[in-house]
């Protein structure tokens, strides 16, 4: 049997002092200066129905060692609002930002600055919704994959030594017709 983990110290999870700075992208698709702060929110569009919208508000997460998402606190879930009032919201921010305007969906993530558990307290906001996803395939590719810098691991299954030929229960392949365009296997 083959763990899908690797055995991690406990070291790794550690949180380091580096911020996560995520890839911005603007409307034309060229990366934006993103600077987080201390006082910085992470906020997500958690769900979104009939016509509302739930959202969660964390501090800024930091990296640990093997520079994962590292938050100090999971958050806390932001009333339901009106799916309208948030996307008129982050409409302005991000026009004022340059980002592409686009429908609110669930699992959007914004860097807020200001008073995020009010949204007429958010003073600053940056759609980091592409870094955010792009961290999140990272991880979870990290949680189900072993890693392959890890000495003394043989990189893949490897058989005892026997080898595989074709012998006469191997299927014949049919002629080709002439006219055919097709390979001989389809």
């Amino acid at each position: 049997m083959c763990p899908q983990r690797m055995n991690r110290g406990d070291e790794s999870f550690r949180p380091t002092k580096r911020w996560w700075v995520p890839v911005v992208k603007d409307a034309a698709g060229e990366r934006m200066p993103v600077d987080p702060q201390a006082s910085d929110a992470y906020v997500v569009v958690d769900a979104m129905l009939e016509g509302r919208v739930r959202l969660v508000v964390a501090p800024w997460p930091r990296l640990d060692r093997d520079g994962r998402l590292h938050f100090d606190d999971l958050g806390r879930g932001l009333g339901l609002y009106a799916v309208s009032t948030v996307q008129a919201l982050v409409d302005r921010h991000r026009a004022l930002q340059g980002q592409l305007a686009r429908p609110l969906r669930v699992g959007d993530v914004f860097l807020v600055r200001g008073d995020p558990s009010r949204l007429r307290g958010w003073g600053y906001v940056v759609d980091v919704t592409l870094g955010a996803r792009a961290v999140a395939k990272v991880a979870l590719a990290r949680a189900v994959t072993p890693n392959p810098e890890v000495p003394g691991r043989p990189r893949g299954r490897r058989r005892s030594g026997a080898t595989v030929e074709a012998g006469a229960q191997a299927a014949r392949q049919p002629e080709q017709v002439a006219g055919s365009v097709a390979p001989p296997n389809v």
